[in-house]
């Protein structure tokens, strides 16, 4: 007769193969930056999402925020970073795509995101994805937006 905890101990077992296995592309969780100096990435969710926003939190909550992946990094005299967000729909996702968008529209394979000198915005699905560089620079921005949208073309082929 098994010990009644002996399924207790599968669970671990279990949960690390699920976690391997499971299929990333939905949360983003496969993307990687592809700029240059690049750090390690910061996860932030609910209820850590006020640690790393001065203001706006309550908002991108309230419209269905999951979270946030984030890059920082230097190339050359330049400080970038980018920020990767999950919301709960495409519609929540789009309600802060118009809130704080920015600058000229532009489109690259078929996806429209908005750009100026230091800072990029596009909304794909549930993603929003933003890029801003100090001091300005048009060129990583809009780099970053044209590797970004790749990705969610590969995940979406």
């Amino acid at each position: 007769m098994r010990h009644p905890l002996y399924s207790l101990l599968l669970l671990p077992i279990v949960g690390i193969l699920a976690f391997v296995f499971w299929p990333r592309h939905g949360t983003g969780a496969s993307y990687a930056s592809d700029l240059p100096g690049a750090g390690s990435a910061a996860l932030y969710d609910k209820t850590t999402l006020f640690d790393y926003m001065d203001g706006g939190a309550e908002d991108f909550i309230q419209n269905g925020f999951i979270s946030v992946k984030v890059w920082t990094g230097k190339s050359g005299g330049a400080e970038w970073t980018e920020e990767l967000y999950l919301f709960a729909s495409d519609t929540q996702a789009e309600k802060i795509y118009q809130k704080i968008k920015g600058g000229a529209e532009r489109r690259f394979e078929n996806t429209v995101y908005t750009a100026d000198k230091g800072s990029a915005l596009v909304r794909s699905g549930p993603f929003l994805f933003k890029v801003f560089v100090y001091p300005e620079d048009a060129a990583l921005p809009e780099r970053a937006v044209h590797h970004f949208i790749r990705w969610i073309h590969e995940q979406n082929a």
